[in-house]
């Protein structure tokens, strides 16, 4: 079977969903799997961002929400125009992926982006009047927390839910419960899993670290932030002694910040790395941004996450939530906070990974979802 996985480059969760599910589903079947980020390719002419303004609708994301951290009433503002944006295209839409669908003889859709899917279902129910394309949607949020974000107005699509939260709300529309799973849990990719260390001192002490000490590591997605420097500042001043990663992704400017207060404590500085699953697996507990793709790589990895509420967007206000309510993290909205948070720290270490395989259980719902259209 030919398998489409459609994401949205607003943000990096999406494509790093969609570049997981496609290695864990042709590692595990037979299918072929194709990736598509429909923004770019089929309907780009569409967004009236890109008509009225020097920016796409991911630029304005990317680049003021994320990159500036307007994540208050501009980023409010930015949805209400994105729903706009993408109702106001919809049949437009719909029309050019039918087009796409038929013109690459897809047999699955798999949406992993938010905002867009009742244009994409309305095209694979127009696909094939006879027999439409079946279609699931994998969300990448710990739950739907604006109406129709993930889930479009039906019952005959199929959806992945990651927590029980979000599992029982689209029960609740009401959704046939033979078309909905729950993995308990994002899709992380296998090198999360993968990725375990003999000796954890001795990958310390390669790195110039103490073997033994509390480690932390702080990342704030691909392009860092300056909260980085405040912390990094910060943590010298801790009253207990820590050793920290500090992980800067494409931003070399918050890497030479931080290389030029001449930190006393030990510390490692990277720029953009593919080895952030080795750092996870050499440390104790991460800081970073409430992004539900990091807070699951970090318990996949077994670290403590301690996360930046001054830095979460609307609908991450239901992750700081969820991870105070299944005690497995805290949040912070001052650099003072973060410092007693982490002079509390249990000294036992690492708490171990957290049980989480919905990734591994992606391959065995697509045989699933064949099987029971192939029957009909």
């Amino acid at each position: 079977m030919r398998i489409l996985i459609a994401y949205t480059d607003a943000g990096g969760g999406h494509k790093a969903t969609a570049l997981t599910l496609k290695a864990v589903i042709e590692r595990e079947t037979a299918h072929e799997v194709i990736l598509m980020n429909p923004y770019k390719e089929l309907i780009a002419d569409v967004d009236l961002f890109a008509r009225l303004t020097p920016y796409t609708d991911e630029d304005v994301y990317n680049k003021f929400v994320l990159g500036k951290g307007w994540n208050n009433l501009f980023c409010l503002t930015y949805y209400a125009a994105t729903l706009l944006n993408v109702k106001l295209g919809t049949r437009e839409s719909a029309k050019r992926f039918c087009a796409s669908w038929k013109q690459q003889g897809v047999d699955l859709v798999i949406s992993v982006m938010p905002m867009a899917n009742q244009g994409l279902y309305q095209s694979v129910r127009a696909c094939f009047p006879e027999g439409p394309l079946p279609f699931l949607v994998v969300m990448t949020d710990l739950a739907e927390t604006m109406k129709t974000t993930w889930f479009p107005k039906a019952q005959d699509y199929f959806a992945v839910c990651p927590t029980r939260d979000s599992f029982d709300r689209l029960l609740a529309k009401p959704h046939p419960p033979d078309r909905v799973f729950c993995t308990d849990g994002l899709c992380v990719h296998p090198k999360f899993y993968d990725t375990r260390v003999q000796d954890v001192a001795d990958e310390r002490k390669a790195l110039g670290l103490f073997p033994q000490r509390l480690t932390g590591c702080v990342m704030y997605g691909g392009n860092g932030s300056d909260r980085m420097v405040q912390i990094a500042r910060a943590m010298a001043t801790v009253d207990r002694k820590v050793q920290m990663i500090f992980l800067c992704g494409k931003n070399k400017k918050f890497a030479a910040a931080i290389r030029d207060l001449n930190l006393a404590y030990p510390h490692v500085i990277r720029t953009f790395t593919d080895k952030v699953p080795y750092f996870f697996a050499v440390s104790d507990f991460l800081v970073g941004k409430p992004g539900p793709g990091t807070i699951s790589e970090a318990l996949v990895s077994g670290l403590v996450p301690i996360v930046d509420a001054g830095q979460a967007l609307p609908q991450e206000q239901y992750n700081l939530n969820w991870l105070k309510e299944q005690n497995l993290g805290s949040f912070f909205k001052r650099i003072p906070q973060l410092s007693a948070i982490i002079r509390n720290l249990s000294a036992s270490g690492r708490p171990g990974p957290q049980v989480n395989r919905a990734v591994f259980k992606i391959p065995q719902i697509v045989e699933h979802i064949f099987s029971q259209c192939n029957s009909k």
